[in-house]
């Protein structure tokens, strides 16, 4: 049986900074969580391939293809995390590569990397779904989430301040005034006025980030006690 280290990132030959690969990846992740949920193991790929046009906005296999610019199975061979086989109807199956014992029993980490010029904000991060995200000098923090959020540190952080601004419009104006400090203090560490640190607490290790100087893995720490304090 074919193990991991429940890495996409370090195995995948696919480009994930390019954010539809990403998305891709993200929705069949979820399909193959269901899966299992389901107490089911393999996952047709005919089958993923149709949800995701459906799910994602696809007009056809053609356009999705022209995305991944090559036919979807081979796409997903090259995901490196994923093991692939033909069953005996002759169909097409993945399913999520088991991981491996050693890697399970030292999951849990806590990374951090200061932030300091444009390229470490360019820098790619895989967040999953039981990952935490903290900004400890200005006490922001994303808990957990439904799926695996794949893209550039600034993007993650220009998604949170969207979302935000979003929901300032449908609060009272004393909370509204707290959501809006709060974007404000995000676009000063995405303009790099300030000196701040991305902090991410993942009890599973699942999260990767792409490897530069002054990135720092420690063991599991517990969360901050500031840390329940989303905004």
């Amino acid at each position: 049986m074919e193990t991991s280290d429940g890495k996409v990132l370090a195995n995948t030959t696919i480009d994930l900074s390019n954010q539809e690969n990403a998305r891709i990846w993200s929705e069949l992740e979820q399909y193959l969580i269901l899966v299992h949920q389901a107490g089911g193991e393999w996952l047709r790929a005919n089958a993923a391939v149709y949800a995701i046009m459906d799910d994602l906005g696809y007009e056809d296999l053609d356009s999705l293809e022209a995305t991944l610019g090559e036919p979807f199975e081979s796409w997903v061979k090259r995901l490196g995390c994923l093991e692939v086989k033909t069953d005996e109807q002759g169909m097409t199956v993945f399913r999520m590569k088991p991981t491996r014992e050693e890697h399970q029993r030292k999951s849990g980490f806590t990374m951090s990397l200061p932030i300091r010029t444009k390229q470490h904000l360019q820098l790619l991060c895989v967040k999953s779904v039981d990952a935490t995200l903290y900004i400890p000098e200005i006490e922001f923090s994303v808990g957990t989430d439904e799926k695996t959020q794949i893209d550039s540190i600034y993007n993650h952080i220009g998604g949170h301040i969207f979302t935000l601004e979003l929901f300032a419009q449908k609060v009272d104006e004393e909370r509204k005034l707290l959501i809006l400090e709060t974007v404000g203090m995000l676009r000063r560490c995405l303009d790099l006025d300030m000196e701040w640190t991305w902090v991410l607490v993942d009890p599973s290790g699942k999260s990767e980030m792409e490897e530069t100087d002054g990135l720092v893995v420690h063991n599991y720490i517990e969360i901050p006690e500031w840390g329940d304090r989303n905004v």
